[in-house]
């Protein structure tokens, strides 16, 4: 069975099959925003709520890298030794569990049906 043809769990789980490529932009785009002009933000509790559902350790690393300290892609990968493409696949994945977990799911809301 080819990748794009396997079950989605999570995006079955919490109803964001259908959200697209554009609308995750508009999700990930809303979240660079809210952490970088807010500190406040990134130190609230349903932010630790939220990283804490991203299930991988390495996912929840990148993402709080990127989102929440601001670090671009290429020097994450640097730093952790890790291809690009990989650190963007990670945290793509811990965003989408972040965003279904924080507020539960507000970031998401306006997207799914």
């Amino acid at each position: 069975m080819g990748k794009k043809n396997q079950l989605d769990l999570f995006e079955s789980a919490y109803g964001t099959i259908d959200i697209s490529d554009d609308e995750w932009y508009i999700i990930r785009t809303n979240l660079r925003t809210l952490f970088k002009r807010s500190r406040r933000a990134r130190r609230s509790s349903q932010v630790r709520l939220a990283l804490q559902e991203i299930k991988r350790s390495d996912d929840r690393m990148l993402f709080e890298k990127h989102f929440i300290q601001g670090q671009k892609i290429d020097k994450i990968a640097i730093d952790n030794y890790y291809d690009e493409s990989t650190v963007r696949t990670y945290i793509h994945r811990a965003t989408k569990e972040f965003a279904a977990a924080y507020c539960d799911g507000l970031l998401i809301k306006p997207f799914v049906e």
